[in-house]
């Protein structure tokens, strides 16, 4: 009995030990299950999953992130994963780990880049946690979102972002940038800069103290028009432009020439007001000075690129600009007579006709429209056009300007696709933007360069210096950027220096034109110069007019000798120069005797030409150092420099006397005429202008009482008793 129930229980311990077995055997089934599933998850999970030792030796890795990388997972597990990370990211990606692995909080958004095997570089992103066994950490998981794709679009848009507005701040023009109640939101260094306000202030200030009372109430008035439409109905983008008095911080003014237009959001919806101005103070005061006659006003007409015209009560053009030719294909001669409607797209033609009747109607309102027209050789093009009444005695009719803005539109409207802060460019397609690098070669240049010179922007980024611009001006521009470049280096410049200069260019055909550039320095976000960008605009019309403006002060209308004015100068600075060298000079003051007689006999007409003949001759007698000048009716003065002997002066007056004793013949006339000259001598006569020319008068007078004809110098005269005459 003892024995079985030995046998029994010997019997129940085996039954018990089966039973643990195949319980334990059925637990490790479902625990390879799981692991089986879970190595399933993790190798098809669209993440990468990495676990390390606290060596930071790689034990796994699933195949997403083996293809991430490129390598296998034979190459990297056993591998350190700082061997994979990128140089400069190394540190933090280690301190965050560090972190992890001592139980502190990391950051979620821990980005770093990891080198692949191609030996490209990707963006991940991870947020480290501990493995924890026995509770102790031996090793780390992370899981890794590959950021690659994400990066490289917002490093494109950040770019996109600086070069827009490395331009916009950099531009000579004046941009900025409102909401829709006026308030500033951005405004250019160059504004800033022409103002004296700082940004803040132009933000924070009143608007009465940045604009002029009149040039404010312009602006309510549009405003008040035009926004409401702008507000309600999305097909409506005006183009506004408006001459503008701006108030300067020290309480002075300058006058700017301003184009708005209304930036909209992906919705259609207005949400800025764009502005682009340029500083027109010294241009209005120039058309102020010139306009005072029709004849000023028609060489400005003759000059401008913008075309200048006139037409009659009924629409017929009587007068049309020669730039109508560049504008319209037409000469003016074609388009004067007729009407402006034959030159316009059928689809502007009763755009045209409504914009003259109101004109024509209305005295007092300016009309600014942009028409598409049709030129000589078929392209269509858009043209700005501002008219007004004109009455002039009897005559009614309209006057205004037109300017071909084809390219600016076509400019405006790419740019509308792109960051519309920064569409400034729009309003600068006429002048030429291009860079440099510090070794002062061309890097870009903007396409307009092909209407400034003629060149492509190829051609124009391969071309010396030396072929584009003037020798003169090429030594002033290499010396203006090697002083800035030598600055830079040395550590005296300024970062808001603006270089500006004129330069004469020359054009793929080998004419000449003058220019205006503003440049500085381009810098990266330490303020270290990287290169130069500039913009460069055709002035060769203000020079121009600057001369014609010089010629009015300082030339006589008649013969185009130098005034009374522009003698004194000339005379004043000889008279210093022979102070200082100890030479002398001479003054010679000629009067055509019987002047009168000629004007009663011939008419003045023959005395005009007389007189313009007689200056011409004299002119060409002297030397190129010498000045031939009219005082003024039939009185002429020569200053004679460097003179070192007293009896080459008395040879100049005989050659003068012995040229007249020939016939002085014209174009319609022969004139028999004579001259009595009067000679003064610095510095035995006189040693000022004053002084020398009452004496050469005095000589002169005494040359006329002794018979006419004659020369006399004023020591003879003072000898005889003339000093008094």
């Amino acid at each position: 009995m003892v024995d079985r129930t030995r046998k029994i229980k010997t019997l129940k311990r085996k039954i018990n030990g089966l039973s643990d077995s195949i319980s334990k055997l059925t637990q490790a089934d479902l625990l390879a299950d799981k692991e089986a599933t879970l190595q399933n998850l993790l190798e098809t999970a669209g993440v990468g999953v990495i676990s390390a030792d606290l060596d930071g030796r790689i034990r796994f890795i699933n195949e997403t992130a083996c293809q991430w990388l490129g390598y296998s997972r034979t190459e990297l597990v056993g591998k350190p994963f700082l061997d994979f990370l990128h140089a400069d990211d190394s540190p933090i990606v280690v301190e965050i780990f560090l972190n992890a692995l001592n139980g502190a909080r990391t950051n979620p958004t821990l980005q770093f880049r990891a080198i692949c095997k191609d030996r490209q570089i990707k963006w991940f992103l991870t947020n480290p946690t501990p493995i924890i066994s026995s509770g102790c950490t031996v090793g780390f998981n992370a899981i890794l979102h590959d950021m690659t794709e994400r990066m490289l679009v917002e490093e494109a848009l950040l770019e996109s972002e600086k070069r827009y507005r490395l331009l916009a701040d950099h531009t000579a023009d004046f941009v900025i940038l409102l909401d829709m109640n006026l308030n500033g939101v951005y405004h250019s260094p160059s504004i800033l800069k022409r103002t004296g306000f700082n940004e803040q202030e132009m933000k924070q200030l009143p608007i009465e103290r940045h604009i002029a009372p009149e040039s404010l109430k312009l602006i309510g008035k549009i405003s008040v028009e035009e926004l409401s439409k702008v507000q309600y109905d999305h097909e409506y983008n005006p183009v506004i432009n408006m001459e503008i008095e701006y108030y300067c911080k020290d309480g002075t003014t300058f006058w700017a020439e301003n184009n708005f237009t209304v930036v909209r959001d992906e919705n259609g919806r207005p949400i800025y007001i764009l502005g682009e101005g340029r500083d027109i103070t010294e241009l209005r005061r120039a058309f102020e000075k010139i306009k005072e006659s029709e004849e000023k006003f028609r060489a400005i007409s003759e000059l401008s690129t913008d075309v200048v015209y006139m037409t009659d009560s009924q629409g017929k053009i009587v007068y049309i600009s020669p730039s109508a030719e560049l504008v319209f294909g037409y000469s003016a001669e074609e388009m004067v007579g007729h009407n402006f409607t034959e030159f316009s797209s059928p689809d502007s033609i009763e755009i045209a006709m409504s914009a003259f009747s109101d004109v024509i109607s209305n005295e007092n309102k300016l009309h600014n429209i942009e028409l598409r027209a049709e030129r000589k050789d078929g392209r269509r093009i858009i043209i700005d056009l501002n008219s007004a009444f004109l009455k002039l005695g009897d005559f009614i009719g309209t006057s205004g300007i037109i300017r071909d803005i084809t390219q600016r539109k076509q400019i405006e409207q790419a740019l509308q696709e792109s960051e519309v802060k920064f569409r400034l460019l729009a309003e600068n397609a006429s002048d030429v933007i291009w860079t440099m690098d510090l070794g002062m070669r061309v890097t870009y240049v903007s396409p307009s360069v092909y209407s400034f010179q003629g060149y492509t922007p190829v051609e124009a980024m391969a071309l010396p210096l030396a072929v584009s611009v003037t020798p003169e001006s090429l030594q002033q521009i290499i010396n203006i950027f090697q002083d800035g470049i030598r600055d830079e280096t040395t550590g005296h410049s300024t970062p808001d220096t603006v270089y500006t200069f004129e330069a004469e260019f020359v054009r793929k055909d080998g004419s000449k034109f003058w220019t205006e550039t503003k440049a500085s320095f381009m810098r990266i976000d330490t303020g270290k110069a990287i290169g130069i960008i500039g913009i460069t605009r055709d002035i060769n019309e203000r020079k121009l007019m600057q001369q014609q403006l010089i010629d009015l002060a300082t030339r006589d209308s008649l013969t185009g000798l130098p005034n009374r004015t522009l003698f004194y100068d000339r005379l004043s600075f000889s008279i210093a120069q022979a102070k200082r060298k100890g030479n002398k000079l001479a003054v010679m003051l000629l009067d055509l005797d019987r002047f009168k007689n000629v004007n009663d006999t011939m008419g003045h007409g023959a005395g005009d030409e007389l007189l313009k003949a007689f200056g011409a001759k004299l002119n060409n007698r002297m030397r190129a150092s010498d000045t031939v000048a009219r005082m003024g009716g039939d009185e002429y003065i020569v200053l004679l420099t460097d003179i070192t002997d007293i009896n080459k002066v008395i040879e100049v007056a005989q050659r003068i006397q012995e040229d007249l004793k020939r016939p002085l013949i014209t174009d319609k006339y022969e004139f028999n005429i004579s001259a009595s000259i009067g000679i003064a001598i610095y510095p035995q006569d006189g040693k000022d202008h004053d002084e020398l020319l009452r004496k050469a008068d005095i000589a002169m007078y005494t040359a006329k009482k002794e018979g006419r004809g004659r020369y006399c110098l004023y020591s003879y005269a003072e000898k005889h008793g003339q000093q008094n005459l």
